[in-house]
């Protein structure tokens, strides 16, 4: 069974029997590694790329064997540098790979709740995409819709939202943004069952939080190729 197939077996509602798919041959990952990041980097050069085309628009799939079988992540082609203020760890990203839009074959991890605390995991939408780093407004007014959540605490929103660009957004609603100068991660959760993470300083229950072991970009995106990795 070729890697496309297993994906949309993974995912039968989503490549309707009318959506006109294309795919291309697969090849091994030849755009060689991003130094600061090692574990990704491991993922991205052992893994086996099949360029589609789904309707019209463009994606590779991204898949190697892991401990269960064969798992991988659906993503936008690679990007190039774009005029997107985020921080130049992002901008390299995008070179050589544009993020992922969806996953099959994902890992799970049991938390404390009887959730899934995989980063990338399923309910995820877009993962480190060019398209949510551009998205200027959603976690503005995701944060600002919820102010009310601190001022019945009697506390005031302890970050500019609009200096953080989106890196992941769920299904749910759940936003994760980093700082487009310090690569600070925080993660907007009003509604969530993750364990490892903590609520950051001078916020309520369910409004942001911090990632344990993810504080920056860097960290972030290491914790959880790492868990694609087990």
């Amino acid at each position: 069974m070729s890697d496309w197939e297993t994906y949309v077996r993974a995912h039968p509602r989503l490549v309707g029997p009318d959506t006109a798919v294309t795919v291309g041959e697969s090849y091994a990952w030849d755009r060689g590694a991003v130094d600061a990041l090692p574990v990704l980097s491991g993922l991205l050069t052992g893994a086996t790329v099949t360029p589609v085309v789904v309707g019209s628009k463009d994606a590779e799939l991204l898949a190697w064997d892991g401990p269960t079988g064969r798992r991988g992540w659906l993503c936008r082609p690679p990007q190039g540098e774009l005029p997107i203020d985020v921080l130049p760890l992002h901008q390299e990203l995008w070179r050589s790979w544009g993020g992922i839009i969806n996953v099959f074959g994902a890992p799970t991890h049991e938390n404390a709740y009887g959730g899934d605390d995989t980063w990338w995991s399923p309910n995820h939408r877009e993962v480190l995409t060019a398209s949510s780093a551009a998205d200027e407004r959603t976690f503005v007014e995701a944060v600002e819709l919820y102010a009310w959540a601190w001022e019945d605490e009697d506390l005031q929103v302890p970050i500019d939202p609009a200096e953080f660009a989106l890196v992941a957004k769920e299904a749910n609603g759940n936003l994760t943004a980093a700082h487009r100068r310090t690569g600070e991660v925080v993660m907007f959760a009003p509604d969530h069952a993750y364990a490892g993470v903590s609520e950051r300083e001078g916020c309520p229950p369910y409004s942001l939080y911090t990632i344990d072991g993810g504080a920056d970009l860097a960290a972030w995106i290491e914790l959880a190729a790492g868990q694609w990795v087990a």
